[in-house]
């Protein structure tokens, strides 16, 4: 276990002693790979009256949060599914440069988005090459969230597509059937493309998704509480106003982010232990308790730099730069940022500490979540706040990882 750590537990206590104003709760979690915690902190509240009470009301009815509370994962999703695709490249059932439409035929017809005729109609012009699974993988396909790019948006509804399709009545067609941003491989565009894989990994698996990642993924690693099910235990969301910041939070139930069908960009719930222990496997090359989920030649390559052109490299620092923390941003630490395999690696030391060459990504709802080889150690933060970029638990974040990275470095 670390040592020194009471001003990482002040920060954390700190940042949740208003539950209703501030973060509602914080998880910070660190393993290393000879040791399934060498860090525990947490503070606030799993599930919450709804309505702001006084503390001796919270107290007696509040649930506090733990390292077992179930968390909506968003983007947390593509890790295990660049993790599943992975393993059947290294089953030979697929290869990185295979193209998509030999296993769903529909990827042939995409088409992509050139902009928009005087009618309102779309503009589209025919891809100039297959998407591979390469591409999934790297989010260079081509593809976008219409939720994050407004021309994609307006060409979901003029095609009557919805701009979010994580939800509980989404189906495949929601995503299929989109233009595409980008030609596929000219550039990095986040997006559904593990969406995409998903697809893919149950058509050459003949799983459906949620069945491939608990038998070879999840169960193996004794990992029993991480599922696209629905979980009576999930915890309330914070919802926080983005025109109003100093306001109190909403405190709710999440809505349901997939029903019968399972993609691979998002829909995941676990909680934070057992995404420690994912992350746990790769930061030992794969293997875990004796169980193997990657070989440690592939685990190499999720944390080198994957994208091939300069088209892709100019344009992924500004998507990756979802790995940092606001205050921790700079022009040098996000400004050469590229992508290895699930998830993001930063070019040159962070303020926090965390250093060159760290794989980082995060699910929407504030669940980053970063494996550094340079110093052993996996680390987890979750909170379950939206929006994505809400202050309190960025300025939190970027505290608990900077004191982190003194304590490590004070017991060198």
């Amino acid at each position: 276990m670390l040592q020194g750590t009471q001003k990482l537990d002040a920060i954390i206590a700190e940042a949740t002693r208003d539950p209703y104003n501030e973060l509602t709760r914080f998880v910070f979690s660190v393993a290393s790979s000879d040791e399934d915690c060498i860090y525990s902190g947490k503070g606030g509240y799993g599930q919450l009256p709804t309505t702001p009470v006084d503390n001796a009301t919270l107290e007696k009815e509040g649930e506090p949060i733990t390292e077992d509370s179930i968390f909506e994962l968003y983007s947390c999703t593509k890790l295990p599914a660049t993790v599943a695709a992975l393993q059947l490249i290294e089953q030979g059932k697929l290869d990185l440069d295979d193209e998509i439409q030999k296993y769903l035929p529909e990827a042939a017809d995409v088409k992509v988005l050139e902009g928009f005729n005087e009618d309102g109609s779309l503009k589209l012009a025919d891809a100039e090459r297959p998407i591979t699974v390469r591409m999934l993988l790297t989010h260079t396909s081509g593809s976008t969230y219409a939720m994050i790019d407004g021309e994609i948006l307006k060409a979901a509804k003029e095609l009557g597509l919805p701009g979010d399709f994580y939800t509980e009545t989404a189906t495949k067609e929601a995503f299929t059937t989109l233009p595409l941003k980008n030609q596929p491989g000219a550039a990095f565009a986040y997006g559904p493309s593990l969406d995409w894989m998903s697809l893919v990994i149950e058509k050459v698996s003949g799983l459906d998704f949620e069945t491939y990642l608990q038998r070879n993924l999840f169960h193996p690693l004794g990992i029993h509480d991480t599922s696209f099910e629905p979980n009576p235990k999930q915890i309330h969301m914070a919802y926080a106003d983005e025109q109003n910041p100093g306001g109190p939070l909403r405190i709710a139930e999440h809505p349901p982010t997939c029903g019968s069908q399972r993609f691979g960009g998002a829909g995941l719930r676990g909680s934070s232990r057992s995404w420690l222990r994912l992350l746990r496997a790769l930061l030992r090359g794969g293997e875990l308790d004796g169980k193997r989920i990657l070989k440690k030649e592939t685990v190499d390559l999720m944390f080198q730099d994957q994208l091939w052109n300069d088209g892709q490299r100019k344009t992924c620092p500004a998507y990756a730069e979802i790995g940092y923390p606001v205050p921790a941003r700079t022009k040098e630490t996000v400004g050469g940022m590229t992508f290895g395999f699930g998830g993001a690696l930063n070019p040159v030391p962070g303020t926090t500490g965390r250093p060159a060459g760290t794989l980082v990504w995060r699910g929407m709802a504030n669940t980053p979540w970063f494996i550094d080889r340079t110093n052993d150690i996996a680390v987890v933060v979750f909170s379950n706040v939206l929006p994505r970029n809400e202050p309190h638990f960025h300025q939190a974040w970027f505290k608990a990882e900077t004191e982190l990275y003194k304590v490590l470095k004070e017991q060198k």
